[in-house]
């Protein structure tokens, strides 16, 4: 695989990542009414968010060559 192609595939997979968080956040909000079963959604949500974040911009990024 490319250098380009792999980057297009790990922004794929983090935008991915991101828009499967959102979808289920808003079936957890649509689904549990209750204040505490939401809490606990919430926090496990942003923990994930969190470290997928730090996935994205810790691991290694090959240098863009100079023109």
């Amino acid at each position: 695989m490319s250098k380009k192609s792999s980057t297009l595939f790990f922004y794929a997979l983090v935008l991915s990542i991101l828009l499967l968080m959102t979808g289920f956040l808003g079936f957890a909000i649509h689904m549990f009414a209750s204040a505490r079963t939401a809490d606990s959604i919430f926090l496990v949500l942003s923990v994930i968010l969190v470290e997928v974040l730090l996935l994205y911009f810790l691991l290694p990024r090959p240098l863009a060559k100079s023109a």
